[in-house]
């Protein structure tokens, strides 16, 4: 999946235009201006010389682009579609430049097509159908969802053209480039390096975060300056921290899907997450909150919040503060009932949508909900109550009421807060959650559910520029001389070819981390413990003849031929064919 390259590109539009308006001072320190140097060098392979407020960049001999700092503003907007782009780039780069009939067929399209635009995405399909393009024929049968997008990219909409008058195709640097610059509103004589900067930071994802966390650190300290200023929507959409987002990673078992979100939220404060495990017996009232006993000299029946009642309610009181709600094993519990009708909440407005609640002309503004908030509202008395049990400090903040009696009314950035406003999702509050996709599900989550998330899949590979990563990657099982990414590459070759056909094959594999290690080994016990037992139980539950040694007939004699092998045997004789491990060679992707 490539990921829906349109509705970024929409994206990116809106928040630049917004952006241009209203751009901080951006200073950077000693030490950034050091690693952005060392980061042109290492990515662009060019000099640059970087100042507290602005750079410079050479792009030929004795030709030097000279930037604002702001410029890295307008580069953190791009972020996600940045990332988006590069997938689209490396699937061009992999699928059609090297095939000379796939590249002169998408410069024939463009030449034929050259004035399309995105209602022309049909003719487009039509087109490449028609032609016989095997790239895009072929991807989309397994990747229906990228189909628009992929039209979209391939004849060149809101971009230059791939290829030139003599039917050349231009570099992927120079059309990446040419992709951002369509959605960023700059004219000025450096702006084309723009573009490659930002493509730079496509290919270092951590050093693209610092660009987005300096340009935030920068607003808010220009808000501060300015007190009756309102901290500008977008300002809090830039990083991947701070992006609006409702995403279900899934992936293996021990691929990283949680180890991703709690990278992605490190330095967000524990007040402004939420984090919660779906399970079978997980209800709607505990999720969104129920009326309990409270004994206090005397028994009361109180609203007790849940997680999903408890971070809205933060998120609707810090307007300038970005709120997750982690969901855990999504589809272990039954997610639509536990949603229940907040899952209507689920749906939100997209850029330039607008959906105006019409009951106070004279403050039609306030009224008004933009991009982010929920399409449509529930009606929940008791959330309103406990979002409205609030009391305003002199310093703007809010706390809760003593009193425990819900106030009249509170403001809330676009909305006056009353007993009669329903409840939506504001456009600071992220959902993110995980899944296995097949791997002895209890609930199936099905394709309305899954339609209002963002799918991202967590590849089940070895990141080794992670010393962390590299660590696992090397480290030794037991004494058998075997490393565990030498195993996992050969146990997942293996569990491919056997279930080839079956179903929950993907969820077979064994993730990266599916075990771990210390101090660089991964001790025998938990090997066979946890590694033997999950391919003995559940992935080759009716394939055993076919792995495992021919005299290992119950998992009590695999777990005990692993700890104490026969004489003359080594460990991994457990398994048929234990020749092909030890030729096995290790490989960081599978």
């Amino acid at each position: 999946m490539l990921g829906n390259l349109i509705e970024k590109i929409k994206q990116t539009k809106g928040q630049s235009l917004q952006i241009i308006r209203n751009l901080p001072v951006i200073e950077l320190s000693d030490d950034d201006c050091c690693n952005f140097e060392a980061f042109i060098r290492r990515t662009l392979n060019v000099k640059s010389i970087c100042t507290s407020y602005s750079f410079q960049v050479e792009t030929s001999p004795d030709h030097w682009a000279v930037c604002s700092n702001q410029y890295l503003a307008l580069a953190a907007v791009a972020y996600d579609l940045a990332l988006c782009l590069k997938k689209y780039f490396d699937f061009f780069d992999l699928k059609i430049r090297p095939n000379e009939r796939e590249s002169k067929l998408v410069i024939k399209l463009q030449n034929e097509l050259k004035n399309s635009a995105i209602q022309d995405i049909p003719k487009i399909n039509e087109w490449l159908t028609t032609n016989n393009s095997t790239a895009y024929i072929s991807h989309c049968k397994e990747n229906a969802e990228d189909k628009e997008s992929l039209c979209y990219f391939l004849a060149g909409i809101d971009s230059k053209k791939f290829g030139n008058e003599k039917g050349v195709l231009r570099g992927t640097q120079d059309l990446f480039g040419a992709y951002i610059l369509s959605t960023e509103p700059v004219t000025t004589a450096a702006s084309g390096f723009l573009g490659g900067l930002v493509f730079a930071l496509a290919q270092e994802p951590s050093f693209y975060e610092r660009i987005s966390d300096i340009f935030k650190e920068s607003s808010r300290k220009q808000l501060l300056e300015t007190k009756d200023k309102e901290l500008p929507s977008f300002v809090s959409r830039l990083s991947p921290n701070f992006t609006l987002s409702q995403i279900i990673y899934y992936g293996v078992p021990g691929c990283g899907k949680s180890n991703k979100i709690r990278e992605q939220l490190k330095n967000v404060p524990e007040k402004n997450k939420v984090r919660v495990v779906f399970h079978p017996e997980y209800t709607n009232a505990e999720f969104i909150g129920q009326i309990l006993p409270k004994v206090n000299g005397h028994v009361t029946y109180e609203f007790t919040p849940g997680p999903f009642t408890q971070i809205i309610k933060r998120a609707y009181l810090n307007p300038n503060e970005q709120f997750y709600l982690v969901i855990e094993e999504i589809n272990r519990g039954n997610a639509a009932a536990i949603f229940g009708d907040t899952f209507q909440l689920l749906d939100r407005l997209k850029t330039g949508e607008t959906d105006s609640l019409g009951n106070d002309p004279a403050n039609a503004a306030v009224n008004t909900f933009t991009e982010g908030w929920s399409q449509y509202f529930v009606q929940n008395d008791d959330v309103n109550a406990y979002i409205r049990k609030t009391t305003k400090l002199d310093d703007g903040s809010y706390q809760e009421r003593n009193d425990g009696e819900p106030i009249e009314e509170i403001k809330i950035k676009e909305i006056h807060f009353n007993a009669n406003t329903a409840i939506r999702l504001p456009p600071n509050l992220s959902i993110l959650a995980t899944m296995n996709t097949s791997d002895q599900n209890v609930f199936t989550l099905d394709n309305a559910f899954q339609r209002r998330f963002d799918m991202e899949l967590v590849r089940n590979e070895f990141d080794l520029t992670k010393p962390a990563v590299k660590t696992q990657y090397e480290a030794e099982i037991d004494d058998t001389g075997i490393k565990w990414g030498q195993f996992w590459g050969w146990i997942n070759a293996k569990i491919t070819a056997t279930l080839k056909g079956l179903s929950s094959t993907e969820d077979k594999r064994l993730g990266v981390w599916f075990v771990s290690n210390v101090g660089g080994i991964i001790d025998d016990k938990v090997f066979a413990e946890k590694v033997l037992k999950f391919l003995w139980d559940d992935v080759f539950k009716f394939k055993r003849p076919q792995i495992f040694a021919k005299d290992v007939d119950t998992l009590e004699k695999l777990i005990n031929f692993f700890e104490n092998p026969p004489e003359g045997k080594e460990r991994f004789d457990v398994f048929d064919g234990k020749a092909d491990l030890k030729a096995f060679e290790a490989s960081p992707t599978l």
